[in-house]
């Protein structure tokens, strides 16, 4: 199961809820905001073979982030989770990411974050959507 239908799942019993498509998943008729992790596969294995471990470790403190802190910020893959082609075209020539990094989506507004630092990530992603940073 991925990470996006878990989440999901929470809000099944007390909420409306329509999955539109991959990147248009609506509660109480209102898009879900998101972010989405970016690496083509082939850059993916590359980096694998060579040792590269800080990619999932980020990816999974900006993920912890925001499941803690911003719940209603749905977290996914842009290969893994079930977008489109035409889908993860759109979001290519939109957005011309190059590399690693984290697509934010608003409704129709979309951003991107390259890989860095998770804290540097979480700061562009609560600024992208307007959220206040969490009190630690």
């Amino acid at each position: 199961m991925s990470f996006i239908f878990y989440r999901l799942e929470e809000s099944w019993s007390s909420h409306s809820w329509a999955m539109h498509s991959a990147i248009d998943i609506r509660i109480n008729n209102k898009r879900r905001p998101m972010i989405l992790i970016y690496a083509k596969p082939e850059d993916e294995e590359i980096y694998a073979e060579e040792g590269g471990e800080d990619w999932g470790w980020f990816v999974n403190d900006v993920s912890e982030y925001f499941t803690n802190n911003h719940p209603q910020v749905l977290f996914a893959n842009v290969y893994h989770d079930g977008l489109t082609d035409k889908e993860i075209k759109q979001i290519e020539d939109e957005l011309q990411p190059e590399g690693f990094g984290y697509v934010f989506i608003d409704g129709n507004k979309k951003g991107w974050a390259g890989h860095d630092m998770p804290g540097s990530v979480i700061r562009s992603a609560e600024e992208f959507f307007g959220l206040e940073p969490a009190e630690n």
